[in-house]
């Protein structure tokens, strides 16, 4: 019985230490995936704020008297926003894609 007990043991050490190293991975892994989230918001608003404005100016370019612009669907949550583009060629209504 004390062989069984001495074996159960050292079984359960091991799994615990397994499991902290799980959890120690885990929170490494979340502190990974946060910097890239970070990251990638930081380079897809600083690339947005470019495209949508030579977007606008392209647009008029092509459309003289129009207006054309891109448009964040959740501007506040990058990493989940979509894209709209707005376009109004000159005397015609908007037209969203």
């Amino acid at each position: 019985a004390l062989t069984e007990f001495d074996s159960l043991r050292e079984r359960h050490e091991f799994l615990q230490e397994q499991l902290d190293d799980i959890r120690s991975t885990r929170k490494e892994l979340r502190k990974v995936i946060r910097s890239v989230d970070e990251e990638i918001v930081s380079v897809f608003a600083s690339a947005f704020a470019e495209v949508s404005a030579h977007f606008e100016d392209l647009f008029v370019t092509l459309f003289p008297g129009g207006q054309g612009r891109l448009r964040l669907t959740a501007p506040d949550d990058l990493l989940e926003t979509g894209l709209e583009v707005e376009a109004r060629p000159s005397g015609k209504n908007v037209k969203k894609l």
